[in-house]
């Protein structure tokens, strides 16, 4: 949901904006995401789906693949990796009743609760043990508590004889309703029973099955009521590693939705994969009706009618979707080949979401409806490569479905997990010449011993004890994670006495951040080859002090892994850093403690932040000004973390969003800025904001465009 605060066109503002008096919270798991306002929902009980190469995080509440089992993206490929692949997906069911449009949805909060419909109108205890999130594996003992307790009551699927149905390695199941009193699109409840079945596993040979898992359906209308025209669909907030690069499509032909990276070499994925959400069956024999995108940054349906008209392939007020292409009418978005570049194709990367519709029947009262759909991820060599692949991965997984698995060799082995590999190991700071220490417990939740090692690149500065390990099945074994700090103190350096440019300078200072890859090999064929862990620590160090003489420097600074306090020794007007225009100005990464003071910084241009971009720690902006820089989130600054950005003067810079700055995550001190004449072609002239625990104020701002002067969306 955007909220904006009307600008005054050619009036001068000065503005105190207070959007809440609590410390910002420490910026965490991935760049450049902030999670809508509305997580709202009612959930207790969460499992892992880890049965092959994918690591899935189920909630009770109808997500999977869902950030809030830690707060960071809930799908994550290879599985004992930190590699992001999906945030959060879910279910959208969509109907008019009585003549009055109904809609119960998932997205990052859910309308749906634990548990089945008792009665009509009337859910179950949502706190009731029973809702659980139920997880078998191929290997587990019948004695178990959730095998004697699984649910066939409640629709958890069995064999003929009663026992779980595990056709493969891994099944998982939940049951969940929509009388709830959380509301994402606010309308009245549809009665609608889910039963929900997600099973996985391998095979012994390298295909599509090994890289899926499939997500079973059965939804039952417990009201009294028809469900007249209704909609059925996947929603997901793809994010390949870099939440602000997808792009998605759809093969109408094989009823498959994807996601895709929009160029090679992300921070984690040198070939990055492509994502594939598929129909396999369903309940109408029929195939998918319809296929929207939208951005973080183009507002998603705020209402149930627009979230209905989306689930038919309409814009939010109803009017038709225009392939750019043909001129006609489509309910499909997107449906071009990117591999060949004919069509319809995505034409701007950013962070997307994605949703795909089976619908338009009627469902009597007490009449259910069955879909299967299975989740394919591929990488190929290349990002569009990956799409080639992923066709023949997702082809081979559901001739396998449609086989009932028949052929299915299965095998036995270890599997490697820990929560701790799913984001930055981070160890407590220290000071320098100390030692710090932390432990990594490593599980194995397969049948057969889990062997390894732990391994770090010589002279990090990191250490394992013990270096290997062997992990009976079932077990968990801690390893100590050790750090040794250099024993350095702050310097001071002066541009251009000491050095001709002041990159060079920022290359000389002391390292304060060490972050490094820790591997861990196993005999767990399907971890991943590497496990791309990130361990970090950051030194308490009081950061080097780079102080800059008069003249024009036309740079682009990347300072990064370093604290350091960037200072101009004459008057701004008169110590200019100068991006050119072929590149941002200056960018801070894994940076704890920084500042940049007394500087002119102009003519930077970038995806985000053309002047800075500071996405982490702690940091010091002030006394610049910043002229004429562009980028398409905020044109000037684009800053996530706490700090504090003052007396700043920030003129004639645009953006899409944000034409001065864009602060997202954290809590950022925004105080005696002059803000003169900065455009946003969308929303912001002035400032984006894009967290509620920013504090701007005494902010004089004279706005140039249409748009709202400071436009919030969180």
């Amino acid at each position: 949901m955007i909220k904006s605060i009307s600008s005054i066109l050619h009036s001068l503002l000065i503005i105190t904006l207070m959007l809440t008096p609590a410390i910002g919270k420490e910026f965490t798991a991935e760049p450049f995401k902030s999670t809508p306002q509305n997580t709202d929902r009612t959930w207790f009980s969460s499992q892992i789906f880890d049965g092959n190469e994918w690591w899935a995080a189920i909630t009770n509440d109808g997500s999977w693949c869902t950030y809030q089992y830690m707060d960071a993206p809930g799908g994550r490929w290879p599985r004992a990796t930190a590699n992001s692949a999906i945030y959060n997906s879910g279910l959208w069911i969509g109907a008019t009743v009585n003549g009055e449009v109904r809609v119960s949805a998932v997205q990052y909060g859910s309308e749906f609760s634990p548990g089945p419909i008792t009665a009509p109108g009337v859910p179950a205890d949502p706190w009731d043990e029973a809702y659980r999130t139920y997880k078998l594996n191929r290997w587990d003992s019948p004695g178990i508590t959730d095998w004697v307790e699984w649910p066939e009551i409640l629709g958890a699927p069995v064999y003929d004889n009663f026992e779980p149905w595990l056709p493969l390695d891994q099944t998982l199941f939940s049951v969940y309703n929509d009388l709830n009193e959380d509301h994402i699109f606010p309308s009245a409840s549809l009665g609608a029973e889910v039963r929900q079945t997600i099973i996985g596993g391998v095979t012994d040979t390298d295909n599509g099955l090994n890289r899926t898992f499939f997500v079973q359906y059965e939804i039952i209308n417990r009201s009294s009521d028809d469900w007249n025209d209704a909609c059925f669909s996947i929603w997901s907030d793809p994010d390949i590693d870099e939440a602000t690069n997808d792009y998605v499509g759809i093969d109408t032909t094989l009823h498959l939705a994807y996601a895709y990276s929009a160029a090679n070499g992300d921070l984690v994925y040198p070939n990055p994969p492509a994502i594939g959400y598929q129909l396999l069956d369903n309940s109408y024999e029929d195939g998918l009706s319809a296929f929207v995108s939208w951005s973080i940054d183009i507002p998603e349906p705020s209402s149930a009618v627009e979230a209905y008209n989306s689930q038919h392939g309409l814009n939010f007020d109803g009017t038709d979707i225009i392939d750019p292409g043909t001129g006609i009418a489509s309910p499909f978005m997107v449906p071009g080949d990117p591999v060949a570049g004919n069509g319809w194709i995505d034409p701007t990367a950013a962070d997307k979401r994605l949703l795909m519709t089976l619908g338009g029947e009627i469902v009597a009262a007490g009449d259910t409806v069955t879909f299967i759909i299975a989740v394919t991820i591929a990488q190929g060599t290349d990002n569009l490569n990956s799409i080639t692949k992923l066709l023949a991965d997702a082809a081979e997984a559901k001739a396998f479905w449609e086989a009932d698995f028949a052929g299915v060799a299965t095998v036995d082995r270890p599997i490697l997990t820990s929560d701790q590999l799913l984001s930055s190991f981070g160890l407590l700071p220290t000071e320098p010449g100390q030692t710090t220490s932390g432990v990594l417990e490593l599980a194995n939740t397969g049948n057969q011993t889990l062997t390894g090692s732990l391994e770090f690149p010589a002279g990090s500065g990191y250490s394992a004890s013990p270096t290997s390990f062997s992990i009976a099945a079932g077990l968990t074994e801690p390893i100590m994670i050790s750090f040794t700090a250099p024993d350095a103190q702050p310097t001071t350096s002066f541009i251009p006495d000491e050095y001709a440019t002041i990159q060079e300078a920022i290359d000389a200072a002391q390292l304060s951040f060490f972050h490094e890859l820790m591997d861990i090999p196993s005999n767990d064929p399907y971890a991943g080859q590497e496990n791309n862990t990130a361990v970090n620590i950051h030194m308490e160090f009081p950061g080097d002090l780079i102080l800059v003489d008069v003249g024009t420097y036309q740079e682009n600074l990347v300072i990064e892994q370093r604290s350091i306090h960037l200072e101009a020794l004459g008057m701004a007007e008169e110590t200019i850093i100068d991006g050119s225009g072929t590149d941002r100005c200056l960018t801070f990464n894994n940076s704890p403690e920084s500042s940049v003071k007394g500087f002119t910084i102009q003519n930077g241009s970038a995806n985000s932040g053309g002047g800075i971009i500071i996405t982490e720690g702690w940091f010091e902006i002030s006394h610049n000004r910043f002229i004429n820089n562009y980028a398409d989130y905020g044109g000037a600054i684009y800053a996530s973390g706490n700090g504090r950005i003052h007396h700043n003067q920030l003129t004639d810079n645009t953006a899409d969003w944000g034409g001065a700055a864009r602060l997202n995550q954290g809590g950022i001190d925004f105080i005696n800025n002059t803000l003169w004449n900065n455009t946003a072609t969308i929303d912001g002239d002035a400032l984006f904001l894009r967290s509620p625990a920013h504090r701007i104020f005494n902010n004089i701002i004279w706005p140039a465009g249409s748009n709202a002067a400071i436009a919030v969306n969180y």
